[in-house]
């Protein structure tokens, strides 16, 4: 997290231990239950709970995944959201790349411009 970030979590212990450990972050803590602060409604939860489920959901139709490959999954998931905010789909942009003969470039590029989701 970059200096001067401010982390809003639930009130769970190891979130304030994380906070302690980098001085540099501000911290608000609320209770799981209310999910918006009652001083501030534009500090809520909702946020990161509705990414939560879609990583879940994405996730369920491979049954479980191996921590292994966990980081390429992050990968996937990043990246159909990217696609689905665009108006090209993944098939229209797939299918074009195989119809050129610069199928293999256009694959390099593809590789090389994916986004890695740190762990």
């Amino acid at each position: 997290m970059a200096d001067d970030s401010t982390l809003i979590t639930d009130k769970h212990p190891s979130y304030k231990a994380y906070a302690s450990d980098n001085p540099s972050i501000k911290h608000k803590r609320l209770l799981a239950k209310d999910h918006v602060d009652k001083n501030d409604a534009s500090v809520h939860l909702q946020k990161v709970n509705n990414v939560h489920a879609q990583l879940r959901s994405f996730l369920r139709p491979f049954n479980g995944v191996s921590s292994k490959y966990l980081q390429n999954y992050l990968n996937w998931y990043s990246y159909v959201g990217q696609i689905q905010n665009s108006k090209t789909t993944i098939k229209q942009w797939f299918l074009a790349m195989l119809a050129t003969d610069q199928a293999y470039a256009l694959f390099e590029l593809f590789k090389h411009n994916a986004v890695i989701i740190r762990t």
